[in-house]
């Protein structure tokens, strides 16, 4: 990926990927439960950290065609309620070894919200006897449209949850057909009613950027799900590298051609400014809030916590529970295995599960904040970065989005401008150091080998 001097297109290339884990780059151990039993006792009492949770439920009702995430049939009733017995047993297991207090919790999937009303209030329970939340800032939970009841959403505000987030996807019928999403438009609708009547923070998701997807299909999907009136809407394009074969293959069938790296950036254009007309001001790269306050790019009314754990600075940590759950403790990320059944047998014999332990070096902690942080949030502050143990090809990058006008140096704070945010994904590919680069370029260059998805160079370049 090259800058020009082109206000409108200033890469060659666009990056199809919207977010990744970081780094990629690093060398792993296996660890047995006992390993990862005594590295989490010996991290403990460790410098002062803020700490988010992050509880994974694998399941869903409907497996549906565009989801790249670990998840199973929930057709098994029984399997469910033995992983989620096991998930709060890992749960008392790990607090054991944990003191610090926690900022933020993040319930995901699959499908969280298949949990009954009961088991929600047993999540709760275990959660408040286990750890220590009186510096709790976030409790976000991801629901799907088929389980959204009053008595679920009831139990959620009970345990604390703040920000209930629906997966909407869309609003057109004829994509939902395509994603497989078993429930009509109108029904994701009464979800969101029944779950603004209970909670002040709903957010929405939703897709852009699909095969077959026409302007004016995404400015009627934008159109609608303003009209719900939900505080937040995420909006994220289509990731085809990541998404299931079958979706391609139902897409091509139906001859719905995939959007060319120009059109996903037009799309992206049209949101931003069709939400701001409707008071929505970005809160992060791909997040908007229903404000009355000006974002330069971004609000500071409105901050996803948890995502800070994920993309901030180094003093910002993750616990992970669940099959394939990552944690990340002082530099050091630990990954359960992602097989089910072997999660289950660990934590039932032994209390926690299996992990790979994968230890990053100092400058690719050093680098996360500005090569992720930044163009997420839109700002970093310098007197929280060891500058010295910055990837020089990372510092680099960033004086050349200096020089484009993508990224503004206000003396204490690097802050994105306006141009760079709209550009926020291929900001973050471009400050990665190059071995991290080639990672990414290898799922892309993966994904065209063996038809995931039919990216051409139109799809990838933008000076095609």
């Amino acid at each position: 990926m090259k800058l020009k001097h082109d206000r409108e297109h200033p890469f060659d290339s666009d990056v199809p990927i919207h977010n990744w884990y970081y780094p990629l780059a690093v060398d792993t151990l296996p660890l047995s439960p006992t390993g990862v039993g005594q590295f989490l006792d010996m991290t403990r009492g460790g410098p002062a950290v803020r700490r988010a949770l992050y509880l994974h439920i694998p399941f869903c009702d409907t497996i549906c065609s565009f989801c790249p995430f670990i998840r199973k049939s929930a057709a098994e009733n029984d399997l469910v309620d033995a992983y989620f017995s096991l998930l709060l047993a890992e749960l008392r297991a790990k607090s054991k070894l944990s003191d610090a207090k926690i900022n933020a919790i993040f319930v995901g999937g699959g499908t969280p919200s298949l949990l009954s009303a009961r088991q929600v209030h047993e999540l709760g329970e275990t959660i408040q006897s286990s750890f220590d939340l009186s510096e709790m800032q976030e409790f976000s939970f991801e629901m799907e449209v088929k389980s959204v009841t009053v008595e679920k959403l009831r139990a959620l505000k009970a345990i604390g949850v703040t920000n209930a987030r629906l997966g909407v996807q869309t609003l057109n019928d004829q994509a939902r057909n395509l994603f497989e999403l078993s429930i009509p438009a109108k029904d994701a609708k009464s979800a969101l009613a029944l779950m603004l009547s209970n909670f002040d923070l709903v957010s929405a998701d939703m897709l852009y950027a699909y095969d077959g997807q026409a302007q004016k299909d995404w400015e009627a999907d934008i159109g609608e799900i303003v009209d719900t009136g939900v505080p937040l809407i995420d909006i994220y394009p289509l990731n085809p590298v990541a998404s299931q074969t079958r979706l391609h293959k139902s897409a091509k069938r139906l001859g719905l051609a995939p959007p060319t790296a120009r059109t996903r950036h037009d799309y992206r254009l049209t949101a931003s400014d069709l939400l701001a007309n409707a008071g929505y001001v970005p809160h992060n790269g791909h997040g908007f809030i229903r404000s009355r306050a000006s974002a330069c790019p971004t609000t500071d009314t409105y901050h996803f916590d948890y995502h800070e754990h994920v993309y901030g600075y180094k003093n910002y940590e993750i616990l992970g529970f669940g099959v394939n759950a990552i944690s990340n403790i002082q530099g050091i990320s630990l990954q359960n295995t992602g097989l089910i059944h072997q999660y289950m047998k660990d934590v039932s014999e032994r209390g926690i599960p299996r992990a790979a332990l994968g230890r990053s070096d100092t400058y690719s902690r050093e680098s996360r904040p500005l090569i992720f942080r930044l163009p997420y949030f839109g700002s970093v502050e310098k007197a929280a970065i060891d500058f010295l143990n910055v990837y020089p090809e990372t510092l680099e990058s960033l004086l050349a989005l200096v020089q484009h006008g993508m990224v503004e140096d206000t003396g204490p704070t690097f802050q994105m401008t306006r141009q760079g945010w709209i550009w926020y994904t291929n900001c973050t590919y471009f400050l990665l150091p190059q071995h991290e680069k080639r990672m990414i370029d290898v799922q892309v260059s993966n994904a065209r080998k063996d038809k995931r998805a039919a990216l051409e160079n139109m799809h990838l370049r933008l000076d095609a």
